[in-house]
Parts: C-alpha cells; sequence; structure tokens
C-alpha cells in the first residue's frame, strides 16, 4: 500500500490473539537456503535458488513502496 497524495493518511490493521506479530513473507522466503526451498517448493533446477535473490528486497520498515523519497522531497521533510 502507498499513500500517494502524500498527505496524513490512516492505517488499521487487525491482527489475531494466537500471534501478534507480522512477517514480510518475501524477506522471510529469501532467507532459506536453496535446500530448504526445494524441500518446500520442489526441484528449482535451473534456476539460481533463493540466496542472494532477496538482496533487491528492501528491509521490513524501510519504505519498499516506490515514491516515499520523492514525497519526502515535497514535504521538506528527510529522513535521519
Amino acid at each position: 500500500m502507498q499513500n500517494t497524495g502524500c498527505g496524513n493518511a490512516m492505517l488499521i490493521s487487525a491482527l489475531d490473539s494466537d500471534d501478534t506479530g507480522t512477517l514480510s513473507i518475501l524477506n522471510g522466503l529469501f532467507k532459506l537456503t536453496n535446500y530448504m526451498a526445494q524441500a518446500a517448493f520442489g526441484d528449482a533446477s535451473g534456476s539460481n535458488g533463493t540466496e542472494g535473490s532477496g538482496s533487491h528486497v528492501p528491509a521490513v520498515g524501510t519504505g519498499a513502496a516506490p515514491g516515499s523519497e520523492e514525497c519526502l522531497a515535497k514535504s521538506g521533510l528527510r529522513k535521519h
């Protein structure tokens, strides 16, 4: 999700009581070794597997949606 208007926004989320944490699926998936990925998803022949593939996925909480830097520049705000 992304606030494309660069204005104030509200996010409401509901979490169950069993596990109140969150997980970025891609970040978790790319931490698997090739052996574990093959066991879970089948043969990955012809691919590079998961190791190193997640290097282009932004870390959790770093603004994974493109455009956030543009919005900060427009509003005069900067991350410190």
